[in-house]
Protein backbone atom coordinates (compact mmCIF):
# COMPACT_ATOMS: atom_id res chain seq x y z
CA UNK A 1 0.00 0.00 0.00
CA UNK A 2 2.88 2.34 0.73
CA UNK A 3 4.19 2.12 -2.83
CA UNK A 4 0.73 2.95 -4.23
CA UNK A 5 0.60 6.14 -2.18
CA UNK A 6 4.10 7.13 -3.25
CA UNK A 7 3.21 6.53 -6.91
CA UNK A 8 0.09 8.70 -6.63
CA UNK A 9 2.05 11.37 -4.75
CA UNK A 10 4.76 11.45 -7.42
CA UNK A 11 2.18 11.73 -10.23
CA UNK A 12 0.41 14.63 -8.52
CA UNK A 13 3.67 16.37 -7.63
CA UNK A 14 4.90 15.99 -11.22
CA UNK A 15 1.72 17.62 -12.52
CA UNK A 16 1.98 20.47 -10.02
CA UNK A 17 5.66 20.96 -10.84
CA UNK A 18 4.90 21.12 -14.58
CA UNK A 19 2.18 23.68 -13.87
CA UNK A 20 4.54 25.79 -11.72
CA UNK A 21 7.30 25.70 -14.35
CA UNK A 22 4.78 26.91 -16.93
CA UNK A 23 3.80 29.79 -14.64
CA UNK A 24 7.47 30.64 -14.03
CA UNK A 25 8.10 31.11 -17.75
CA UNK A 26 5.00 33.27 -18.20
CA UNK A 27 2.82 30.60 -19.75
CA UNK A 28 -0.40 30.46 -17.78
CA UNK A 29 -1.77 26.98 -18.39
CA UNK A 30 -5.46 26.39 -17.75
CA UNK A 31 -6.35 24.61 -14.51
CA UNK A 32 -7.71 21.56 -16.34
CA UNK A 33 -4.15 20.90 -17.51
CA UNK A 34 -3.43 19.60 -13.98
CA UNK A 35 -6.29 17.14 -14.32
CA UNK A 36 -5.07 16.01 -17.74
CA UNK A 37 -1.51 15.54 -16.46
CA UNK A 38 -2.69 13.50 -13.46
CA UNK A 39 -4.95 11.37 -15.68
CA UNK A 40 -2.09 10.79 -18.12
CA UNK A 41 0.23 9.80 -15.27
CA UNK A 42 -2.32 7.33 -13.92
CA UNK A 43 -2.82 5.89 -17.41
CA UNK A 44 0.92 5.39 -17.90
CA UNK A 45 1.25 3.85 -14.44
CA UNK A 46 -1.60 1.45 -15.25
CA UNK A 47 0.17 0.37 -18.46
CA UNK A 48 3.39 -0.22 -16.50
CA UNK A 49 1.51 -2.25 -13.89
CA UNK A 50 -0.16 -4.40 -16.55
CA UNK A 51 3.16 -5.07 -18.30
CA UNK A 52 4.78 -6.15 -15.02
CA UNK A 53 1.87 -8.38 -13.97
CA UNK A 54 2.58 -12.10 -14.09
CA UNK A 55 -0.42 -14.34 -14.60
CA UNK A 56 -0.33 -17.17 -12.03
CA UNK A 57 -2.12 -19.55 -14.40
CA UNK A 58 0.46 -18.93 -17.09
CA UNK A 59 3.27 -19.57 -14.62
CA UNK A 60 1.73 -22.97 -13.79
CA UNK A 61 1.72 -23.93 -17.46
CA UNK A 62 5.48 -23.40 -17.77
CA UNK A 63 6.32 -25.78 -14.93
Amino acid sequence: MKSNISILFSIVMGAVLAYMIGNFYGITPPIYLLIVLVALGLFIQTIIFLLQYEDPEEADLHK
